[in-house]
């Protein structure tokens, strides 16, 4: 297709321009051909297989701000570190339906794709978001997020859980995000969000999991970070009242927020978010009280950590003790209660009888460490309160429900130093890792051999063997097993001592190349790069356990918000080894991947192009090592040698059964695998294109695939077109009836006929409406029409063009309940896009022109002095003034004012204060109603019509045979409001199709003039023949034998079918044979079907003479 001319392209444009869906395509391709090409959409298809070449790829790409690009399905999304103008409503509505090849790469394609396999295939998805800190996966989720929320349903309920679904970003930003030397709204914590759909594909709920969230921040921070966002929105947010009250200042009065010397952030504006904070509060059910309950816990928090301690001989005592009362107000607890809980360490010896217990006094450093204790506890509490209240707040109740889940999770770290908390990040993203290769490589490979694919297995880095390094338990055990042991074993020890121990054991114990012991640390080489671990606070950090006094204490506040963070039980003994971090963070990433295989799986692989958070640069070095690490090369090979599609032979022969006769409406007979192969070979699939598996149907490309559900779409939306084409039909057809009689009123006495016109059918869409692509583009940019289009047609509108003369240019008129629309054609820069050049409200028509001649000129008079008035030809005019003044009727309980005259003017032009004038002129010479300019005028010359007395045939609707309405109820045509209120109601909300034409078969404006014409001659004939009716008395006898009569009329076969688009033409069908009854000059004949007698006109040049 890209090698298509631009003749060829403007051919396809013609020809799709019934087909919405491949007019998209093709629109598109042509557009994409004159854009420049920033290197490959799809990586799949470059050049070279080197991972150079995959670098220079993503450069070429950046350096023209295109993020996006793919690896097959997976999204590789490069940070740009600044707003692009390529997300909002205007873009969802463009990937909306679309499928992923039709547009360039883009996250929206990617959600697009997972809610349409959710909604589709009614499996559970989820998008796994990974990446270095600072790579852009916190934004991701959100755009994912967003996206869903815009395209899935509405109701009260639905948008409910959008908005929480929408606010409750802020509120975990706030308490979970903050600024790093990397990125300044890191997320610090990890999150699964699982959004729950029903089985219409609307939200009805949902469920945060929160991982590991970086309790030690609370307390440090690196030099040019900060704590997290809610301390810096509370100090400069928070009212006057929460200040006085709390004791807020500015945030460099407190130890927990100064020790880094950073307070601001470029681009954040803390006291904007402290509100949006406070309205997602609001969002999810706080009240106001929790709301106050929540700031007071974190005002305590800051105060906490303003209590500083000074040595006094062998423990030591408060520096101020004002900071402890306000510390201890704060959070409801007696000073002295506080006081003793942070001075003094309980420690019981002995069982039983024999049990002592020792109040220990602290020094200053462990005093110091019991405080950012409980200020972390206190933090960590809250926030997984937090979230808890958010999951209450989407609670669905609903069991039976499907799940779209977006997994962010900070991404992989390396500082200059890295602890516990690095140690841990790097673990999940390990485990991150390896579910991509055993979902992307390993078990592709697997499955290919299972299934007896033709194939060339693909060499790649498996990182099994660092993950069991780390976690594993037997035969050797890993890290976080022998951490374990070493806590449980160096309880009495003080800290430095017990991670000593921890750095010798881990050297004796672990025989592994990716790990090597050193004198004060280890390095761990991970797949993303070598890291080196300092063992300072491993032990502390890894218990993670509060001194029962501590706990105590708490359980003593008056504050029941705070006290129910506290519900240990510390008088009885539980007999169980305590729970560390590294086993709950072990668990809950078991969990996850489990949760993780159970979904189909959409990944976006996000990556760092600098480390100074330029828009501009883009590091060679940097990116390089992200592409090997990622394995992006390695991906590459897997999907060009593969497969992109699999899937059982009955699911598959289920999801695409319809597309052949062979399969469907009858159900194939036999086993589901020969189905799939009778299937593809029907629809002339190129069979280098799929192979079959034991049990699978493979397809090599996503192209296949993407034409398989293309033309599923198409049977689909042709099937559901012709129902709602039917069922309009049915509804309207006594509408339409009705306001034909009431429309010949508006004439009555004032306008000459036309016989064609007189008698013709009302059928609402002339345009054919919902086939036309760019016409349904067009009005989708604006509110959409409250009772569906009620009128289309194609109008003429005259255009003067200097040293041109008079030219007559199509436009596309259209009627909703609301508004009266003008679009018209034009070509740009060799494509043809609509144009709307009207818009002009129903209410604002001040009166409607027309000549008392039988020509179809109107002038459309408008009060907006923003809008020009109209001077149109319209064949349908009669139809078309019926409905505007039905509308009007409706809206402004009057009817429309219509004014007949043979010299009209209009304001052509308001701004230049330029007034219009056309005069009418009866003129026998003329068959044809002929416009031509004369000066600044107009004039119009117009052949003799029907009187204007003339009214249209009466039409008569059969008797039904039972008597439905014999019980007094209201039958159909009693039953449909004449209003335009009416109509509205009985209307669905989309457009309406009647009739349908194809382009080919649509009969021109001037075509339609010649076939009136020779109508009129026909019905001059038809009305002077007596027609005989026998008498209903006359006596019943035997009907005569026929008589052997020769009929030496002219006979016709039809050369092609044509379908008949008025109720005076013929259906043809190729090889049906007629009688010619008249010829005429125009081209359209007269004859009757010799099979049934049927007689009507058609087109000459589509018959044959015998």
């Amino acid at each position: 297709m890209f090698g298509f001319s631009d003749t060829h392209l403007q051919i396809n444009f013609y020809f799709l321009f019934v087909n919405h869906r491949n007019l998209v395509i093709y629109v598109t391709m042509a557009y994409s051909a004159k854009k420049k090409q920033a290197g490959v959409d799809d990586m799949v298809l470059i050049s070279k297989l080197k991972d150079e070449e995959v670098m220079e790829n993503l450069k070429k790409r950046h350096a023209t701000e295109v993020i996006y690009t793919y690896i097959s399905n997976v999204l590789i999304s490069v940070n740009p570190y600044k707003a692009l103008p390529i997300f909002g409503p205007d873009q969802v509505q463009e990937y909306r339906g679309k499928f992923r090849h039709e547009l360039p790469p883009h996250i929206y394609a990617l959600a697009e794709s997972a809610y349409k396999s959710l909604t589709s295939e009614g499996e559970n998805q989820c998008v796994i978001i990974s990446g270095e800190s600072g790579a852009g996966k916190t934004e991701a989720s959100k755009l994912i997020m967003q996206y869903v929320a815009a395209v899935s349903g509405k109701g009260e309920g639905v948008e409910r859980v959008k908005r929480i679904i929408l606010d409750s970003n802020p509120l975990l930003e706030a308490f979970g995000n903050a600024k790093t030397l990397r990125n300044n709204n890191s997320s610090r914590f990890g999150k699964y969000f699982e959004i729950q759909f029903d089985n219409k594909g609307d939200p009805v709920g949902g469920k945060i999991t929160n991982y590991l969230l970086e309790k030690s921040r609370v307390i440090m921070q690196t030099q040019g970070e900060r704590n997290f966002h809610i301390f810096y929105q509370l100090c400069a947010g928070a009212d006057q009242s929460i200040r006085d009250e709390y004791g807020i200042s500015q945030a460099s009065d407190y130890h927990y927020l100064n020790q880094s010397g950073c307070y601001t952030v470029d681009n954040i504006d803390d006291a904007s978010e402290y509100n949006d904070t406070i309205k997602a509060m609001d969002t999810i059910g706080i009240n106001a009280h929790q709301r106050k309950e929540i700031l007071k816990l974190v005002a305590g928090i800051l105060w906490l950590g303003n209590i500083s301690f000074v040595e006094s001989g062998t423990g030591s005592e408060i520096s101020d003790p004002r900071i402890l009362d306000f510390a201890s107000d704060l959070l409801g607890i007696q000073s002295q209660v506080l006081k003793d809980a942070l001075l003094f360490r309980i420690i019981t010896t002995g069982f039983g009888k024999t049990a002592e217990v020792f109040n220990v006094p602290q020094t200053p450093d462990q005093a110091t460490h019991i405080r950012d204790g409980l200020a972390k506890t206190l933090y960590d509490r809250l926030f997984t309160w937090l979230v808890g209240r958010i999951n209450d707040s989407m609670d669905s109740k609903n069991q039976d429900v499907k799940l779209l889940s977006v997994l962010d999770i900070y991404g992989f770290e390396i500082f200059d130093k890295n602890g516990f908390e690095q140690f841990c990040i790097n673990y999940v993203n390990e485990k991150l890792q390896q579910i991509f290769i055993e979902l992307t490589l390993k078990a592709e490979q697997e499955e290919y051999a299972q299934e007896g694919i033709q194939w060339e297995p693909i060499k790649y880095f498996n990182n099994q063997v660092v993950v069991d390094l780390i976690e594993s338990s037997k035969p050797k055990p890993g890290i976080f097993a022998i951490l374990d042991d070493t806590c449980a074993t160096t309880h009495a020890l003080e800290s430095n001592v017990a991670d000593n121990k921890l750095l010798t054991k881990l050297k004796e114990s672990i025989d592994n190349d990716n790990f090597v012991g050193r004198n004060d640390d280890f390095i761990v080489k991970h797949y993303a790069g070598n890291v080196t671990y300092s063992v300072d606070g491993f032990t502390d950090k890894n218990k993670d356990q509060l001194y029962n006094t501590l706990i105590e204490c708490m359980q003593s506040s008056t504050m029941p918000f705070v006290k129910q963070f506290f519900p240990e039980n510390t008088r009885e003994a539980s007999g169980k080894k305590p729970t560390t971090a590294g086993f709950k963070i072990k668990q809950s990433s078991l969990e996850l991947i489990a949760a993780l295989k159970k979904c189909q799986p959409h990944y976006i692989r996000c990556m760092k192009p600098n480390e100074s958070k330029s828009s501009k640069e883009f590091d060679v070095k940097r990116m390089l090592h992200q592409v090997k690490y990622l394995g992006l090369l390695e991906n590459i090979r897997v999907r060009r040698a593969g497969y992109a599609y699999r899937q059982i032979y009955d699911k598959f022969l289920e999801r695409f059964a319809i597309l052949s006769r062979k399969t469907w409406p009858s159900p194939f007979v036999g086993e589901s695998k020969q189905g799939c192969s009778v299937l593809l070979k029907d629809l002339n699939i190129d069979e280098k294109e799929w192979q079959m598996g034991k049990t699978k149907m493979f397809l090599r490309s996503p192209e296949t695939l993407f034409d398989l559900e293309e033309r599923k779409e198409k049977k689909f939306y042709n099937s559901a077109a012709l129902v709602q084409r039917s069922f309009r039909n049915f509804k309207l057809k006594n509408y339409f009836l009705t306001m034909r009689a009431e429309a010949s009123q508006l004439y009555q006495n004032k306008k000459e006929r036309r016989r064609l016109s007189l008698n013709r059918v009302f059928s609402g869409d002339h345009v054919n409406y919902l086939n036309n692509a760019q016409l349904v583009e067009v009005m989708k940019q604006y509110e959409k029409p409250e009772g569906g289009l009620l009128f289309t047609d194609v109008l003429m509108v005259p255009v003067k063009k200097l040293l041109r003369g008079l030219k007559l240019v199509n436009v596309f008129g259209m009627v909703t309940s609301s508004h009266l629309y003008v679009v018209e054609r034009v070509l740009v820069k060799k494509q043809f896009v609509m144009n709307l050049n009207h818009r002009i409200k129903i209410t604002d028509i001040t009166s409607v022109g027309m000549s008392c001649l039988c020509d179809n000129w109107l002038t459309i008079c408008n009060k907006n002095e923003n809008v020009d008035d109209l001077l149109l030809e319209c064949e349908n005019k009669t139809e078309f003034l019926a409905v505007l003044n039905d509308q009007y009727k409706a809206l402004e309980k009057k009817p429309l004012q219509t004014c007949f005259d043979n010299k009209l003017t209009w304001r052509s032009n308001k701004k230049k204060k330029k007034v219009g004038q056309i005069e009418f002129v009866k003129d026998p010479k003329h068959k044809l109603a002929l416009l031509t300019a004369a000066g600044n005028k107009y004039i119009v010359n117009v052949a003799e019509g029907l009187s204007p007395a003339s009214q249209p045939r009466t039409i008569v609707r059969p008797e039904r045979k039972r008597a439905a309405n014999a019980g007094g109820g209201l039958n159909r045509s009693q039953s449909i409001k004449k209003t335009g209120a009416g109509l509205q109601s009985s209307l669905p909300m989309s457009p309406n199709i009647h009739n349908y034409q194809s382009p080919n078969e649509v009969v021109q404006p001037h075509q339609q003039k010649l076939k009136e014409q020779q109508l009129d001659v026909i019905q001059e004939k038809k009305e002077s023949t007596v027609q005989v009716k026998s008498t209903a008395n006359a006596p019943s006898r035997p009907p005569p034998l026929p008589r052997k009569t020769t009929d030496n009329r002219p006979k016709l076969r039809a050369a092609y079918g044509y379908d008949a688009t008025a109720g005076d033409e013929l259906t043809l069908k190729e090889g049906d044979l007629l009688y010619l009854i008249e010829k005429d000059p125009s081209g359209w004949w007269e004859g009757e079907l010799i099979a049934t007698g049927k007689r009507g006109l058609f087109p000459g040049n589509y018959v044959q003479e015998l």
